[in-house]
Protein backbone atom coordinates (compact mmCIF):
# COMPACT_ATOMS: atom_id res chain seq x y z
CA UNK A 1 0.00 0.00 0.00
CA UNK A 2 2.53 2.20 0.85
CA UNK A 3 4.55 1.52 -2.31
CA UNK A 4 1.62 2.51 -3.91
CA UNK A 5 1.37 5.54 -2.51
CA UNK A 6 4.70 6.29 -3.27
CA UNK A 7 4.26 5.47 -6.91
CA UNK A 8 1.23 7.32 -7.13
CA UNK A 9 2.75 10.88 -5.51
CA UNK A 10 5.48 10.61 -8.02
CA UNK A 11 3.43 10.14 -11.01
CA UNK A 12 1.35 13.04 -9.69
CA UNK A 13 4.90 15.28 -8.87
CA UNK A 14 5.63 14.28 -12.68
CA UNK A 15 2.47 15.02 -14.40
CA UNK A 16 2.10 18.02 -12.21
CA UNK A 17 5.95 19.32 -13.08
CA UNK A 18 5.18 18.87 -17.19
CA UNK A 19 1.95 20.84 -16.80
CA UNK A 20 3.40 23.51 -14.76
CA UNK A 21 6.04 24.11 -17.69
CA UNK A 22 3.79 23.90 -20.62
CA UNK A 23 1.18 26.37 -18.58
CA UNK A 24 4.52 28.91 -17.46
CA UNK A 25 5.69 28.63 -21.36
CA UNK A 26 1.54 29.89 -22.67
CA UNK A 27 1.41 32.56 -19.96
CA UNK A 28 5.32 33.46 -21.26
CA UNK A 29 4.07 34.07 -24.76
CA UNK A 30 0.69 35.79 -23.74
CA UNK A 31 2.81 39.21 -22.39
CA UNK A 32 4.10 39.88 -25.88
CA UNK A 33 1.33 39.47 -27.92
CA UNK A 34 -1.00 41.53 -25.19
CA UNK A 35 1.89 44.21 -25.20
CA UNK A 36 1.55 44.46 -29.08
CA UNK A 37 -1.84 44.71 -29.06
CA UNK A 38 -1.83 47.85 -26.20
CA UNK A 39 0.32 49.20 -28.01
CA UNK A 40 -1.77 49.52 -31.23
CA UNK A 41 -4.67 49.95 -29.11
CA UNK A 42 -2.88 53.31 -27.88
CA UNK A 43 -1.54 54.12 -31.18
CA UNK A 44 -5.16 54.04 -33.16
CA UNK A 45 -6.73 55.76 -29.95
CA UNK A 46 -4.76 58.66 -30.79
CA UNK A 47 -4.60 58.50 -34.15
CA UNK A 48 -7.39 57.57 -35.64
CA UNK A 49 -8.08 58.82 -39.11
CA UNK A 50 -8.02 57.40 -42.34
CA UNK A 51 -4.19 57.50 -43.21
CA UNK A 52 -3.25 55.73 -40.04
CA UNK A 53 -5.79 53.02 -40.24
CA UNK A 54 -4.67 51.78 -43.93
CA UNK A 55 -0.87 52.15 -42.30
CA UNK A 56 -1.55 49.45 -39.68
CA UNK A 57 -3.09 46.66 -42.57
CA UNK A 58 0.04 44.93 -42.35
CA UNK A 59 0.20 45.07 -38.21
CA UNK A 60 -3.37 43.73 -38.30
CA UNK A 61 -1.82 40.32 -40.20
CA UNK A 62 1.19 40.31 -37.95
CA UNK A 63 -0.99 40.49 -34.67
CA UNK A 64 -3.50 37.48 -36.25
CA UNK A 65 -0.23 35.60 -36.64
CA UNK A 66 0.50 36.01 -32.91
CA UNK A 67 -3.02 35.50 -31.50
CA UNK A 68 -3.22 32.55 -33.60
CA UNK A 69 0.20 31.67 -32.22
CA UNK A 70 -1.19 31.92 -28.75
CA UNK A 71 -4.37 30.21 -29.36
CA UNK A 72 -2.01 27.15 -30.53
CA UNK A 73 -0.20 27.19 -27.26
CA UNK A 74 -3.01 27.78 -25.00
CA UNK A 75 -4.53 24.63 -26.76
CA UNK A 76 -1.72 22.77 -25.99
CA UNK A 77 -1.75 23.80 -22.29
CA UNK A 78 -5.88 23.24 -21.56
CA UNK A 79 -4.98 19.52 -23.17
CA UNK A 80 -1.87 19.11 -20.79
CA UNK A 81 -4.08 20.68 -18.18
CA UNK A 82 -7.13 18.05 -19.15
CA UNK A 83 -4.68 15.48 -19.02
CA UNK A 84 -3.16 16.07 -15.60
CA UNK A 85 -7.01 16.20 -14.19
CA UNK A 86 -7.93 12.67 -16.21
CA UNK A 87 -5.38 11.05 -14.61
CA UNK A 88 -6.09 11.42 -10.93
CA UNK A 89 -9.91 10.78 -11.40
Amino acid sequence: MKSANIKCTSLFMTLYSKLETVMTGSTQMMYPVLAKLKDYALYLKHNLNAQAVGSLSGEVVSIEEDVAGLIKEMTASIKEAQNFINNFQ
